[in-house]
């Protein structure tokens, strides 16, 4: 394995190991429930690093199990400013 497939399955070892912490489908409908009760009919999640995490294996795992439960699932981009590059970020926004 060269050091540039080396680096390539680091990255997406990091990457689903990213998207599983933040994708936990207990944490991010405890956070939902919170919005439900305030009368809201979505809950945003502001993913910290600018990273989609929509098409690695945990985010289509996440989707599925949200979908089952009757959730519709928009991903958001949006614009950072890191290291003086502007990069795309992602919100996944959670609709009930």
């Amino acid at each position: 394995m060269s050091k540039a497939e080396a680096f390539r399955q680091l990255s997406v070892d990091a990457l689903e190991e990213y998207a599983r912490a933040v994708l936990d489908p207990k944490t991010i409908l405890d956070e939902a429930a919170k919005s439900a009760a305030q009368g809201e009919c979505m809950h945003a999640v502001a993913i910290d690093r600018p990273l989609e995490l929509s098409q690695t294996d945990a985010g289509k795992k996440f989707a599925a199990t949200m979908q089952e439960h009757g959730f519709r699932l928009e991903w958001a981009k949006r614009s950072v400013i890191v290291g003086a590059v502007e990069k795309i970020a992602w919100t996944l926004i959670v609709r009930w």
